[in-house]
């Protein structure tokens, strides 16, 4: 099993139940969205192209990435929006 949480919901993550004997054989994968902006930006810039959205070095797309928080689909709807569009 995985069990996936926010940052901001992992002590909400078992509220009210006894998770100790679960936790104690859970193995924590703490992941981090920190130094992934460039891939973001890649990507979005891509889908940005592939749409006839862009018009934006890669340095606008790595500030919009960074902007959102590495989130993929607030990037795209801020695209699809036009803010990428010269």
């Amino acid at each position: 099993m995985i069990f996936t949480t926010t940052w901001d919901g992992q002590e909400a993550m078992f509220d009210g139940i006894d998770a100790g004997p679960l936790l104690s054989r859970c193995t924590p994968i703490r992941l981090t969205n920190q130094g992934l902006a460039q891939a973001f930006a890649e990507r979005a810039l891509t889908i940005a192209r592939t749409e006839n959205l862009d018009g934006q070095p890669i340095a606008a797309y790595v500030k919009l990435a960074k902007r959102c928080n590495n989130n993929m689909r607030a990037m795209l709807q801020e695209i699809d929006a036009g803010c990428m569009i010269e």
